[in-house]
């Protein structure tokens, strides 16, 4: 067991040995309006920590604050007043590399809680590019989703399957590559 344990623990040092960290995060704000009612507006704002294992994936975990993001919840309860803190870990495959830029797409799991009282999961595909500024700077978005949410909140149940692209769903950010 000893020579197991030691076995992983050396595997996961060099693992990390070569590793590339970052740190930076991204931010989103949009306006919606359902209906007849007044437009609102959603923002997230997400920093995010990781490593680069090697050159095609990373794992990192990004964490924050959103307001009005649920979409599982749309039409069922005044969804865009939601305030909800969230942890998002995931894994990034990057497919596409370029002096200038890479393509991304990150495979994560999610949890948010509803402020006021309520929880939402989810496990989805979120694509991505990254202009590359300089050696330690990128420009980061990401856009869509495809996947699985379920959530609770307010008393109110729903799922949602598919992709979502919109207006609502697009973030931009920065990282510093160290």
């Amino acid at each position: 067991m000893k020579k197991i344990l030691m076995t992983l623990a050396a595997v996961a040092m060099a693992a990390t040995m070569n590793a590339q960290g970052y740190i930076g995060g991204t931010m989103g704000i949009g306006s919606m309006k359902v209906g007849d009612a007044d437009a609102e507006t959603t923002y997230k704002f997400l920093p995010e920590v990781g490593y680069n294992i090697n050159s095609d994936w990373a794992v990192g975990v990004s964490f924050g604050w959103t307001k009005g993001d649920l979409k599982v919840l749309k039409n069922e309860i005044d969804a865009y007043n939601l305030r909800t803190t969230q942890v998002n870990p995931y894994v990034r495959y990057t497919f596409v590399h370029s002096k200038y830029f890479n393509v991304f797409s990150d495979l994560g799991v999610a949890h948010a809680h509803v402020n006021g009282g309520g929880d939402a999961y989810g496990v989805g595909i979120t694509p991505g590019l990254a202009l590359n500024l300089s050696e330690k700077f990128s420009f980061v978005t990401k856009f869509a989703y495809l996947g699985w949410q379920h959530a609770k909140a307010n008393g109110v149940k729903s799922d949602f399957f598919g992709v979502d692209i919109d207006a609502t769903n697009v973030q931009f950010g920065l990282y510093y590559n160290f």
